[in-house]
């Protein structure tokens, strides 16, 4: 005897069977940085939570839910503060090596930093992670941070003078 298979049930099947196989893993679809994005992002080490955002007012809202996690530095994708912006934010202070800074490729802005600025600290970029490697420390706004770091910075430290 042959078996019988009702319409609805094999339609159904197909169409799982058809969504599975045109389905791709997360893994394997393309991943963009916030620093390709061209987004406001932030991050506040206190808490460990950041984000990246259409524009500046709705990051500034985001880091701003307290007013002892201060702005301790920025740094844009280019030059003259053009391009992705990444704010770091913590109540801490200066002179800390926050552990949390030890990479900038979680944030996507690895050997991606064109200018800075030193907000609440002077703030230096490592040229590998981890802080290490050639470092350069810069106060206030820096427009262009030179061709020594410009795209080379891996991680960022606020506890140099």
């Amino acid at each position: 005897m042959k078996p019988v298979i009702r319409p609805a049930l094999a339609i159904a099947a197909l169409a799982l069977t058809a969504s599975a196989t045109a389905a791709a893993p997360a893994s394997a679809a393309p991943q963009t940085s916030p620093a390709a994005q061209g987004k406001y992002c932030t991050y506040i080490v206190d808490t460990g939570q950041g984000g990246c955002f259409a524009t500046r007012a709705q990051a500034d809202r985001f880091g701003n839910a307290r007013a002892d996690y201060k702005i301790l530095g920025k740094m844009w994708t280019d030059a003259n503060s053009g391009g992705s912006e990444l704010a770091l934010r913590g109540s801490v202070g200066c002179n800390w090596r926050y552990p949390e800074f030890n990479s900038l490729a979680k944030w996507g802005y690895n050997d991606n930093i064109s200018s800075v600025e030193g907000v609440a600290c002077p703030i230096t970029l490592w040229e590998h992670g981890d802080f290490r490697g050639a470092k350069q420390t810069y106060y206030g706004y820096v427009p262009y941070v030179g061709d020594g770091m410009n795209d080379k910075a891996s991680s960022v430290s606020f506890d140099l003078r």
